[in-house]
């Protein structure tokens, strides 16, 4: 059985190992099936795809698509129906959030919603043996005039039992050279656990909790010595320099961080990168992620008024508890990143302006922001429906710089200007953080019209991290 993944990743800020697509391909690859990946970095001409599609005879085309990423899964699927009657398939985070609405789409045959290994697997097996597919959990089937709507199976309770990703398929040694941190290449990416136990009302993570109710235990984790193979077999694999994991919250569990943080620097030995939370972090947590060898722990603010931040975000921390979590990093020597956004329903420019001098009190060494984008069905999305907020208007990355909301309490134009003042704030600020010597000489210069310079020569080398808590 041959599988074509196709995965959309166009624009700033992407072109990176999907760790969803690798884990699927090492179960299919394990069970006799071939799996290739057309990998979309830059949007493609339609005889370009057709040309790709057309010289290996598929079995299944699988695509694997974010909400932002959508549109592309839409106009190239009708692409390779025009031509090919070969199944198609669409998974992933917006597939699982929106089933009905990629299968409205004419050309897609299928949608597998939640985890994707074994469903994909079941799929594999009976195409390739002729036998029937309609019951298969996960699974929601076009059939003649009707939706076949299979129910979820239980998740994947023992996440060691699943192989290592794939990393091949997506010619993982060029990623490493060519990623988000220019002449130093991108970080290996890796996943210790999934599931988060928070409710962030702009999250998917409460929607699947929900989805995944009665089926399992969400939040799991794997053991630290079957992290610690996967990340041995790739650095002995791949010219890897440093490591980032992309857990939503890699630091939930004080017993696993000690194991992990006294095993991993005798046997990896390479800075890493993770995501804490406020609430899950500590002096001794920080501690043990310093002496295990972590270079920065990217940590989630998102506003700097507590009101919009609790009541809004459904992010109950205060400020003085995210004042006290940086100064216990900086005082450990641990580096750190904040995570913001501006846009945010019901956000005024002064609920803006606490959130940008929120950032320049606790001092990150780099500052990350985004504009606040609805994604279907969350809580929040919810909420902007019932207030009249959304728009049809659509932005393809987590890095533009458009609100695609219509609100009262603060125009778009407004928006876009905070936002664009942020970047300003964040670039000014890891210089002074990276390169204290030349930010003392170039402050004097450092004026908009020059910030949005040096944004425009980082953009080129240096392309923005991943926003990793969608």
């Amino acid at each position: 059985m041959r599988v074509l993944f196709i995965y959309p990743d166009v624009g700033k800020g992407c072109g990176g190992f999907q760790q969803g697509i690798g884990s699927i391909s090492s179960v299919l690859k394990g069970n006799g099936h071939q799996t290739s990946l057309l990998h979309v970095t830059k949007d493609i001409t339609q005889n370009r795809l057709i040309k790709e599609v057309k010289g290996s005879r598929y079995d299944l085309i699988a695509f694997s698509s974010t909400t932002h990423q959508y549109p592309y899964v839409e106009k190239y699927s009708n692409w390779i129906k025009e031509k090919f009657e070969t199944p198609i398939i669409c998974g992933g985070v917006h597939a699982t959030l929106c089933p009905d609405q990629v299968l409205s789409c004419k050309s897609i045959d299928m949608v597998c919603v939640g985890e994707g290994e074994y469903p994909m697997l079941e799929l594999a097996n009976g195409l390739e043996k002729g036998e029937a597919i309609d019951n298969i959990q996960n699974l929601w089937i076009k059939k003649k005039d009707t939706i076949i709507r299979n129910p979820v199976r239980p998740l994947i309770s023992n996440l060691d039992e699943l192989p290592f990703p794939d990393r091949e398929l997506f010619n993982f040694k060029d990623l490493l050279k060519k990623g988000a941190l220019g002449a130093l290449g991108s970080p290996a990416e890796f996943i210790a656990g999934r599931g988060c136990p928070y409710n962030c009302s702009y999250c998917c993570n409460s929607v699947l909790k929900e989805f995944y109710k009665g089926k399992g235990t969400y939040l799991r984790i794997r053991s630290v010595e079957n992290l610690l193979a996967e990340i041995r077999e790739v650095t002995e694999r791949y010219d890897v320099k440093r490591i980032i994991f992309h857990d939503d919250t890699f630091t939930l569990f004080q017993r696993w961080i000690d194991e992990f943080s006294e095993k991993y620097p005798k046997e990896i030995d390479l800075p890493f990168w993770c995501n804490g939370r406020v609430e899950t972090l500590n002096r001794q947590i920080i501690s043990s992620l310093k002496k295990a060898g972590c270079e920065q722990i990217l940590i989630g603010i998102e506003s700097g008024n507590e009101w919009l931040r609790r009541v809004v975000l459904k992010r109950p921390m205060t400020n003085q508890q995210i004042i006290d979590v940086f100064r216990a990093a900086r005082e450990v020597g641990l580096k750190t990143l904040s995570f913001n956004m501006v846009g945010i329903p019901f956000e005024t420019p002064e609920m803006i302006r606490e959130t940008i001098e929120l950032n320049k009190l606790i001092k990150p060494d780099d500052i990350q922001v985004s504009v606040f984008y609805p994604y279907p069905n969350t809580e929040l999305w919810n909420v902007c429906r019932e207030n009249g907020f959304l728009t049809q208007d659509h932005v393809y990355s987590y890095f533009e710089d458009e609100s695609i909301l219509q609100q009262p309490t603060i125009s778009r134009e407004e928006v876009r200007q905070f936002y664009r003042k942020f970047v300003n704030l964040a670039l000014e600020r890891t210089m002074e953080a990276h390169h204290p010597t030349i930010y003392k000489y170039l402050k004097p210069l450092l004026r908009p019209k020059v910030l949005r310079i040096l944004r425009m020569v980082r953009n080129i080398f240096r392309p923005e991290k991943k926003n990793i808590s969608y």
